[in-house]
């Protein structure tokens, strides 16, 4: 896929910190906390649910292939992002901001890795087998469309 080589995801990883800083500009804890995002989630929550699946993206790559036993075992996404939300709640903005950036710096390194390496299948978080390259396709992507979500909130 067009969407899956490196020189788009380093372009698209650049374009996701742009659109970071775009989102969160001149958000406070408490502006971010009290901006609704969707009927679940204020700003700072949708934040949380970013670095969450950055989180264990990365944890994911550690053990590429093997099975992700410490993952929520529910089937149902609901659950498990309220599982995820739960193990952050303690997470004010400037940490998640800056821990999102360092998942970030992260995947940029990732991303220098060999190609053997991104193409090398494993179990992704999310329950697809899929290449490293390709999860880390789905990570940006996912990202682009929260971040999108919480623009938009900003401009109601």
């Amino acid at each position: 896929m067009a969407d899956e080589t490196r020189e788009f995801l380093l372009g698209r990883l650049e374009r996701r910190r742009a659109d970071l800083r775009a989102a969160t500009a001149g958000l406070t804890e408490g502006s971010a906390a009290a901006l609704s995002v969707t009927p679940e989630w204020n700003a700072l929550q949708q934040l949380r649910h970013i670095l969450a699946w950055h989180e264990v993206t990365l944890r994911s790559f550690e053990e590429w292939g093997g099975p992700l036993e410490w993952m929520p075992q529910t089937e149902d996404e609901d659950e498990r992002n309220a599982i995820f939300q739960a193990e952050r709640a303690h997470l004010g903005l400037e940490e998640t901001l800056a821990r999102i950036e360092a998942s970030y710096a992260r995947i940029e390194e990732l991303l220098g890795a060999s190609d053997a390496e991104l193409a090398e299948e494993g179990i992704a978080p999310w329950g697809e087998r899929i290449s490293r390259l390709r999860a880390i396709s789905g990570i940006l992507w996912h990202d682009g469309v929260h971040l999108r979500e919480i623009v938009s909130a900003r401009k109601l």
